[in-house]
């Protein structure tokens, strides 16, 4: 059995993409001769107690934050804008913000980097101390990407050791990162990235789009083969129960599992609800779209100007282990993307597959279509109101007809996180020799 040093900022919030790639991968990765040392960051911000006895066998790493870093630490919160470091929402363009503190916001904003980034001075003796600790023989970066990427490649280059990038998302290439950066932030994320992609023995994307993209990138620098893809995926095991399935009976509920952003807001599928609401003669009571996570202002607008309030219920969120209750009773489940998410395939949709109920997907990426064809897991229409509306309709009658949900349980099966975790088995033993 090898070691290998696994480094995510998502580890511990059990809700991000990136946090359900590690856990299944750490999951299913020993079975196939590899074992992860887990370095979770940010160090001890949001610690899950729940998340221990998920990674049988692993240690997990977690510091915390005390002594005279402390003050240095809350000193460089202070400098983190409103939006997370990095994120495209970080407002870098329009008037020039007035006083300092605002001002040096600004800048950071326009920066590649994330809210992670402080812990990376002490995170770096930490980490080269814990992978000789475990004779790690691997280090394998899972990455939003930023902060880690930055500790797993200058691991990498000090100590000698192999590594994997394996990236939730495209980045400096994909303009919705690179839009919200500085001229200075972006040359300094084509550097990183480069430096970091350079130094890897496999740089891995999740999508079919992104894998092109990247091998086009690097036409010149480093060959097609240097990239891999792996999707995302679900671990059955790790869900709790699903419930028995709604019937024809009740109101047709519609639930989006997931957060709606500047970037990927609900307006347009509100605006379709409406059609669908009037079209069918529902009222309220006879239909609901639930929604989880954030909404935005947008959002809350359009809810009160089509009248819509009535048919829209918040929920509290819960951490995808505990899903499937609240998913497995929707007539559908929404996957919803923005029209610039041409290069990304929303992780919801695979806490969808263990769901097993119908899913609309809304989105511009052909792979999610293929998805849909391969699984029989529902359908995909483009950022259309009448063509998203008409879909609600089908579904609506469907359920009043009563039939049966029936998607493809073996190629469901292909997405789930055993085949993934042989994939990434496959490129350690390649990368470590």
């Amino acid at each position: 059995m090898r070691n290998f040093l696994m480094i995510s900022p998502y580890y511990v919030p059990m809700n991000f993409v990136g946090a359900k790639r590690a856990l299944t991968f750490s999951r299913h990765l020993p079975a196939r001769g590899w074992r992860p040392a887990v370095l979770a960051l940010p160090a001890g911000d949001s610690p899950d107690p729940a998340l221990e006895p998920l990674v049988p066998d692993v240690p997990i790493d977690r510091g915390y934050r005390s002594g005279p870093l402390a003050s240095v630490l809350d000193l460089i919160d202070r400098l983190t804008p409103d939006q997370p470091f990095g994120d495209p929402r970080a407002a870098t363009t329009g008037p020039a913000p007035t006083g300092l503190w605002a001002r040096l916001k600004r800048e950071a904003g326009g920066l590649p980097i994330d809210r992670f980034v402080k812990f990376l001075p002490w995170a770096f003796a930490r980490a080269a101390r814990f992978a000789r600790q475990h004779d790690c023989r691997l280090i394998h970066v899972n990455a939003g990407p930023f902060s880690a990427m930055y500790l797993g490649t200058a691991l990498s280059y000090a100590s000698g050791l192999p590594l994997v990038v394996d990236l939730r998302d495209p980045w400096a290439v994909d303009p919705l990162y690179s839009e919200a950066w500085t001229p200075r932030g972006k040359a300094l994320a084509n550097l990183l990235e480069s430096m970091a992609f350079r130094r890897a023995g496999r740089v891995v994307l999740n999508s079919r789009s992104s894998l092109e993209l990247y091998r086009e990138a690097y036409a010149g620098r480093l060959p097609p083969s240097h990239f891999a893809m792996i999707r995302n995926h679900f671990d059955p095991d790790l869900y709790d129960p699903r419930p028995k399935p709604p019937g024809r009976r009740g109101p047709f509920r519609v639930i989006f599992y997931g957060h709606l952003t500047p970037l990927r807001d609900g307006r347009l599928f509100f605006e379709a609800y409406r059609d669908f609401i009037d079209r069918e003669g529902l009222r309220p009571g006879q239909t609901e779209v639930i929604t989880l996570g954030e909404v935005t202002p947008a959002d809350e607008e359009a809810i009160d100007r089509l009248r819509l309030r009535p048919f829209v219920t918040a929920h509290d969120w819960v951490p995808f282990t505990q899903s499937r209750a609240l998913l497995g009773r929707a007539d559908v489940l929404l996957d919803l993307t923005g029209p610039r998410h041409h290069l990304r395939i929303a992780g919801k949709l695979y806490d969808y597959m263990a769901a097993r109920r119908p899913v609309l997907s809304v989105s511009t990426n052909p792979e999610v279509a293929d998805i849909h064809a391969e699984t029989g897991l529902g359908v995909c229409v483009g950022h259309d109101a009448r063509a998203i509306s008409a879909a609600l309709s089908d579904f609506l009658r469907k359920k009043r007809r009563g039939e049966t949900f029936a998607p493809d349980d073996a190629a469901i099966a292909r997405f789930g996180a055993a085949p993934a975790a042989d994939k990434l088995a496959r490129i350690f033993d390649e990368v470590a020799g």
